[in-house]
């Protein structure tokens, strides 16, 4: 049981000062889902946007030049997410729910002290609160912000400065 609340400790620490270290420049990227008025449906990540439309980068290599240019009267829907955000979202999951069952299982022992031969049960109920947050928190984290565009030019307009944001083109 010591161990685990080492190894959660050190997993904690770990990530939060990887998460903190300054980078020079740091370009959010986001996902985005986009629905055309013909019902497309084109997936990728937002690379810019702008009064005629918008451009979606289909590939993986943000670099890549392959990008679909969607003018802003054929979308009817556009859904952004942040990448990784899944990822970041079940690993604070995983660490609220570790902590929450080493805290559990450390007030049912009446003895005081670390126990240092093994207790499987207790490794069970730790490994089972910790699997139930990571879901959580990954499930907290699948949330995407949606705007409903359905080809008006004057809502498209209203919504471009926030799509500007999402978009990862540095300008």
């Amino acid at each position: 049981m010591k161990r685990l609340w080492i190894l959660s400790l050190i997993v904690l620490f770990i990530s939060s000062e990887l998460y903190t270290q300054e980078r020079e420049l740091k370009v959010k990227v986001y996902k985005t889902w986009v629905t055309t008025i013909d019902g497309a449906k084109i997936k990728g990540y937002l690379h810019s946007a702008d009064a005629e439309g918008i451009m979606v980068n289909p590939g993986k290599d943000l670099l890549s030049q392959d990008l679909i240019a969607i003018e802003s009267q054929e979308i009817s829907k556009i859904k952004v997410r942040r990448k990784g955000q899944v990822l970041i979202g079940a690993v604070a999951g995983f660490a609220v729910g570790a902590t929450v069952g080493i805290l559990l299982n450390e007030s049912d022992d009446s003895s005081s002290g670390w126990d240092l031969t093994p207790d499987y049960w207790d490794a069970i109920a730790v490994g089972s609160t910790a699997a139930i947050g990571t879901g959580l928190g990954a499930l907290a984290a699948t949330g995407r912000r949606s705007f409903d565009i359905n080809g008006s030019l004057e809502t498209y307009a209203a919504q471009l400065p926030l799509l500007q944001k999402y978009s990862y083109l540095v300008e």
